[in-house]
């Protein structure tokens, strides 16, 4: 008992009121936030039983504090009681579609965010274009490190051509083919190159249009001959 009473008057020096004054308050079962510096429910504090009345120092608020506005952590758990989540950017509370996993934001401001990585990084819509391409198809996927591995050797132009600046890499043999993605069937290539080949014989498509590709070319193509 009396190491309590040490307590207490401990306390109510600290904040600057007497002992009765700081005893009639915690008995009417409020407690004082050391942080935001005030009167508070003991309902807003959350456990600690290593401190004398197992309660934090700080009220819940200042424990989780906002940012930009947002609502605290025990407002979100309540809210989501009652089906609702606060979109992060919307700024406002949603209704959660029952069974749902929430995941910070509306569907609407996931497609945002998402779109913003897309444009932002390059090697994550690299992935991106290549997974959709792949699924299409049904094809081995190429890496980014492959990917800028060709267009140094080209110096980024394409190998048809030898004029324009390579947009993306080129199935030499076509996949429907059994052409394979990977080193020695890959070569730099214009948009324009590589939709006019598409899935042609490549002598065929060479002697057609006059092409005569760049001395790169034959280096690349070979590559996967000799390693056959």
């Amino acid at each position: 008992m009396g190491s309590l009473i040490g307590t207490l008057k401990k306390h109510a020096r600290r904040i600057g009121i007497s002992l009765e004054e700081y005893q009639s308050l915690v008995n009417s079962g409020q407690k004082w936030c050391y942080k935001c510096r005030q009167w508070k429910n003991k309902t807003n504090y959350s456990q600690d039983k290593s401190r004398w009345d197992a309660l934090k120092a700080i009220c819940k608020n200042c424990d989780y504090p906002k940012k930009d506005n947002s609502p605290s952590k025990p407002e979100r758990i309540e809210k989501a009681k009652t089906g609702f989540a606060w979109c992060r950017g919307c700024k406002e509370w949603i209704q959660k579609v029952t069974n749902s996993k929430w995941r910070g934001a509306c569907t609407s401001c996931l497609a945002r965010e998402q779109k913003k990585i897309y444009h932002e990084n390059e090697e994550t819509r690299f992935k991106i274009v290549q997974r959709v391409r792949d699924r299409r198809k049904k094809i081995d996927p190429i890496s980014l490190h492959l990917k800028n591995e060709l267009m140094n050797i080209s110096k980024g132009l394409c190998v048809y051509c030898c004029k324009s600046q390579a947009t993306g890499l080129d199935h030499v043999i076509p996949v429907v083919k059994g052409g394979k993605s990977k080193k020695g069937n890959l070569v730099p290539c214009c948009r324009h190159c590589n939709s006019s080949k598409n899935h042609s014989n490549l002598n065929e498509w060479l002697a057609k249009n006059n092409i005569i590709p760049h001395e790169v070319f034959w280096i690349l193509f070979t590559e996967e001959q000799t390693n056959e």
